[in-house]
C-alpha cells in the first residue's frame, strides 16, 4: 500500500485535500507548524528561529529543505537534531531513507515511530516486515512475527476507521412507505454525481425482492426530514443479453437537484473522478464494502423511522470469481448478519485515495464472502440512462448541475 503515491490526476481542490491528509498520516509535527504560520509573512524567519530553539517540526522542515536543495551535510545535521528530540516524524522519515539499502536501519527506525504513535510507521513496519527476512533485519523471527501481528492489527483497525469516516457518508438504507406511513424495505442505494448529474444506485434485484414500486421509493439521506427527490427511473438496456445476467442487476434513480419547495441538500460520491473498472484490481488486494444490514434494531416503529446502521466490510479480493464480471471478496469477521448491503458501493483504495469499483450484489455471513459486479457495468448504465433522459426530454440535451 503507497499511500503517498502521486495524485496529480486529482482536481486541485482533492489533491489539495489529499496532500492535507497524508501531512497529517506521515508528517504531523512538520505539517503542524506549517498550517500555523501558513500565511505569516515572517514564515521563514520563524521556522528558523524555531529551529535553532529546538522545534522538532521547524527542524524537520529545516531537514526538508536541505534535502531539497541537495545539501546533504545539512539535511543530516538537521534530521539528527530531530532525531535526538525524540521525533517520531523524524525517525519515520530517516527509516525511508534506509529502507532500500539498509532495511535493518530502517527497520528500528520504524519500530521507533511507530511506538512514539506515529500512524504511517504502521502500515511502512508492516510492509517492510512482510518484504524482509528476519535475519535480514536482524532480529529474531518472534519478534518480527510479533511485530508484524501487532502492526497489521493496528494499521487494519486505522484503515477501516478511515473509509467508515470517508464513504459511509453518501450510503443509506433503500426504504419505502406502507399504507400507515410506516418506513419498510432492504438493501442500501449511495448518491453518486456523473456528468453533471446525479443519481441514486442500488442493485435492482433489492427492488424486486422487496415487490416494490421504486416511484414510491424514500431516498432520504442522513439529517434531513424531506427525501431527495428524483425525476424518473432506468434500468440496463442491452437487447443480447439475457434479464437475469448479473450484469443487469442495477437500478437508478435520477435525482432532481434542482427540487421546487422544501431544499434537500446532499452528499454526492464524484463518479467522474474516482472510479476505476475492475481490471485495476489485483488478487489480495484490500476491498471496502459499505451497507446498511437488516439488523433487530433497524426499525424504530414506535417514531415511523428506519435507524441507518451502517457497516463497513474489509477484505481482500479473492483470486477466484464465480462469473464473469462478478467478483468475490474474501472477508475478515463479521460483526452482524450482512443481509442488506446489496446495492452498496466498493470501494479500494489507490495511492492513498478511494475509488468506487463495483456494487455489491450478494454475500454471506457464513461463508465470510461479498460479491459485487464491477464499477464498468454501473458507469455504463449511468451512460444509458443520460441518453434516454434527454431523448425522452426528462433533462434538457444540454445540461449542467451542482453537487451539493
Amino acid at each position: 500500500m503507497n499511500l503517498l503515491e502521486n495524485t496529480t490526476e486529482l482536481p486541485e481542490d482533492m489533491q489539495e485535500a489529499h496532500k492535507q491528509w497524508t501531512g497529517t498520516v506521515f508528517f504531523p509535527e512538520s505539517s503542524a507548524l506549517l498550517t500555523s504560520l501558513k500565511d505569516d509573512p515572517e514564515k521563514d524567519r520563524k521556522i528558523f528561529d524555531l529551529a535553532e530553539k529546538g522545534h522538532p517540526g521547524a527542524m524537520l522542515l529545516m531537514a526538508r529543505m536541505m534535502k531539497n536543495t541537495a545539501n546533504k551535510p545539512g539535511y543530516l545535521y538537521w534530521i539528527n537534531l530531530a532525531l535526538n528530540a525524540e521525533s517520531a516524524e523524524a525517525a519515520f522519515t530517516f527509516a525511508q531513507d534506509h529502507q532500500e539499502e539498509l532495511p535493518a536501519i530502517a527497520y528500528e527506525l520504524y519500530k521507533t515511530a511507530f511506538k512514539d504513535g506515529h500512524i504511517g510507521a504502521t502500515w511502512a513496519l508492516a510492509n517492510l516486515c512482510r518484504s524482509q527476512s528476519a535475519e535480514t533485519l536482524n532480529t529474531t523471527q518472534e519478534e518480527l512475527d510479533e511485530i508484524l501481528s501487532e502492526s497489521l492489527e493496528i494499521g487494519d483497525q486505522l484503515m477501516t476507521q478511515e473509509a467508515f469516516d470517508a464513504l459511509v457518508t453518501g450510503s443509506h438504507p433503500v426504504q419505502f412507505l406502507d399504507e400507515h406511513c410506516i418506513p419498510w424495505g432492504s438493501g442500501t442505494f449511495f448518491i453518486a454525481a456523473w456528468k453533471g448529474h446525479q443519481f441514486a444506485i442500488t442493485a435492482k434485484h433489492v427492488i424486486e425482492e422487496c415487490n416494490a414500486d421504486p416511484k414510491n421509493a424514500r431516498l432520504l439521506v442522513t439529517g434531513h426530514e424531506n427525501p431527495v427527490p428524483f425525476l424518473g427511473c432506468f434500468t440496463p438496456k442491452h437487447d443480447e443479453i439475457e434479464e437475469s445476467d448479473d450484469s443487469q442487476d442495477i437500478f437508478l434513480w435520477l435525482v432532481d437537484d434542482s427540487p421546487i419547495g422544501p431544499k434537500v441538500e446532499w452528499w454526492s460520491w464524484r463518479m467522474d473522478i474516482l472510479w476505476k473498472p475492475s481490471s485495476s484490481l489485483k488478487s489480495g488486494q484490500k476491498i471496502f464494502a459499505v451497507g446498511y444490514p437488516n439488523t433487530d434494531s433497524k426499525y424504530d416503529y414506535e417514531n415511523r423511522k428506519i435507524i441507518p446502521q451502517a457497516l463497513v466490510v474489509r477484505g481482500e479480493l479473492s483470486g477466484d470469481s464465480i462469473i464473469d464480471g462478478l467478483f468475490t471478496i474474501d472477508c475478515a469477521d463479521f460483526s452482524v448478519d450482512i443481509d442488506g448491503i446489496s446495492g452498496g458501493p466498493i470501494f479500494a483504495m489507490f495511492g492513498g485515495v478511494f475509488y468506487f469499483v463495483g456494487m455489491a450484489l450478494r454475500g454471506g455471513a457464513s461463508a465470510k464472502k461479498i460479491h459485487f459486479l464491477g464499477a464498468e457495468h454501473v458507469i455504463n448504465t449511468l451512460d444509458q440512462a443520460l441518453a434516454e433522459a434527454q431523448t425522452e426530454k426528462v433533462i434538457p440535451s444540454q445540461s449542467a448541475s451542482t453537487c451539493s
